[in-house]
């Protein structure tokens, strides 16, 4: 069993040097090989729940990989993945890895405008899908899969470790979606950083309520349990809050990873019928009074992490320390002040030339991380305090954070108490130009139990009393619904446009 809960050991870790490493082929079939425990349980594509053996897996992504070496796939080759989350989604992820062919995964069921936008950026050689009316030209992966246990004798490739591999798109929270390139070392090795801080082991059943075609999705549903030797449990489309404590309970899941809009969402209506070893959250800061919910309710501490498509895990609660941010294994972390900026922005080092491999272009070339002379990169987060006492406090991305009336101002935090308001289910604070006082953050809400006995003015004058006398929300708007991108973060540059045209 692995012993996660020897945080002092965390600065002695630097992750393995690789020079020629594919994940696939040199972890993935050599964990395999002879593993007949369950990979992934989850629904397929003939329509049926199936839950596959590391051994099956193996064997069908290496066929998968062998059609698409007689198609002509090269290393490198870039090939969108336009699926439902499903177990046969993992063979075909294994099966263009292994022959160093780079996997992008697009979230299914985008509009055909946003795909093509999508298809546009990427100038994939090829398409996979599992639907009609999608690309014109995709493959159908019902033609790729074929699920037996008959091992391929594939041919050997020379494949670098610094080559791409991954292909995200950004949330697009604050403009239009990029799609950041990862190689076997930013990715495959650096998430040996998220596996530390989720945790998980042999035999243990983790489900990531997140999509494909999002860094998360990698992260908790591929590489990190599947580098663990856990089972991967995959979320059908159709599980929602209501239905998540039967499916935890029918599919024995031990260990879950979700938003914390997900998380809220569920706990509004959870029965404590379930026991989780393992609950996790990243993507936004994690309320105190979520956290008390999910204790009362399952019998978990819930940990916050921190990350960014442009890299892993980084920043976690570990077990060993609730409470407090720890830098996880392999990196480095900073705190620095930029002339001009209105607080520090947080840096990270990791592995030797940076994080990931950069920003595709148009022109098929790479717009590469801006790296400071020490080596270290920059995540765009404002942070203040320090990692050393634990009293680090992250504030937001830089597109988010103010300065109003001479005083910093973090959405994220301002939310945070309104959220502890019993009349508000969830809020978002943005900045809004006044011609008088300059930028001023207002707020826009979600009532908790519907917006007609919210009283605006109560609920303004109760989070105005808690903040410093520099600062106080000026207005607050009920609305139904935050507007928010597929993969749950709020969308703030909806909301601005909304608080200037007010």
């Amino acid at each position: 069993m692995a012993n996660y809960d020897h945080p002092e050991r965390l600065t002695d870790f630097c992750f393995p040097e690789v020079v020629n490493f594919n994940w696939a082929r040199d972890w993935f079939d050599f964990y395999a090989a002879s593993c007949s425990d369950i990979a992934a349980a989850g629904p397929s594509l003939s329509g049926t729940w199936r839950e596959v053996s590391y051994r099956l897996l193996k064997s069908t992504s290496q066929e998968v990989s062998a059609v698409l070496l007689r198609d002509g796939v090269s290393p490198g080759d870039r090939i969108m993945i336009d699926m439902t989350a499903s177990v046969d989604l993992y063979a075909v992820l294994l099966g263009i890895l292994r022959i160093g062919g780079v996997v992008i995964p697009v979230h299914h069921g985008l509009h055909p405008d946003a795909l093509a936008e999508r298809h546009a950026v990427a100038r994939p050689s090829r398409v996979i899908s599992d639907r009609g009316g999608g690309l014109t030209g995709a493959l159908g992966a019902d033609t790729l899969v074929r699920w037996h246990e008959t091992s391929r004798q594939l041919p050997d490739l020379d494949l670098s470790a610094d080559a791409p591999a991954f292909g995200c798109f950004t949330s697009g929270t604050t403009g239009a979606p990029k799609l950041a390139l990862h190689s076997n070392r930013s990715h495959s090795v650096a998430h040996l950083a998220s596996l530390y801080w989720n945790r998980l082991d042999v035999g243990q059943r983790h489900l990531n309520i997140s999509s494909p075609g999002w860094a998360k999705f990698f992260w908790s549903s591929f590489l990190v349990p599947l580098t663990a030797g856990a089972t991967v449990v995959v979320r059908p489309e159709w599980l929602g809050p209501a239905e998540f404590e039967d499916f935890v309970a029918e599919h024995d899941v031990s260990s879950v990873c979700a938003p914390v809009v997900f998380l809220r969402e569920t706990l509004s209506r959870a029965s404590g019928s379930i026991r989780l070893d393992d609950l996790t959250s990243v993507g936004e800061i994690v309320p105190e009074r979520l956290r008390q919910d999910a204790h009362r309710a399952w019998g978990v501490r819930l940990r916050e992490g921190f990350g960014q498509t442009e890299a892993t895990a980084m920043l976690g609660e570990l077990a060993a320390r609730p409470g407090r941010w720890s830098v996880l294994p392999g990196y480095r972390i900073e705190l620095a002040m930029a002339e001009g900026e209105p607080a520090p922005r947080l840096n990270f080092g990791a592995l030797a030339g940076g994080s990931f491999l950069g920003y595709l272009r148009e022109d098929g070339t790479l717009t590469p991380p801006v790296l400071t002379p020490a080596g270290m990169q920059w995540t765009g987060d404002y942070a203040t305090g320090a990692l050393t006492d634990g009293t680090l406090r992250l504030l937001g991305r830089g597109d988010d954070v103010f300065r109003s009336n001479g005083h910093l101002v973090a959405p994220a935090e301002l939310e945070v108490l309104f959220e502890r308001h019993p009349a508000v289910r969830s809020a978002a604070v943005v900045p809004a130009e006044t011609t008088d006082r300059g930028l001023v953050p207002v707020a826009f809400v979600v009532a908790d139990h519907g917006s007609e006995a919210f009283d605006d003015a109560e609920v303004l004058r109760w989070v105005n009393e808690r903040l410093p006398g520099e600062v106080d929300v000026v207005s607050l708007t009920v609305i139904e619904q935050l507007p928010r991108s597929i993969n749950g973060k709020i969308q703030r540059s909806r909301l601005s446009q909304a608080a200037y045209q007010k």
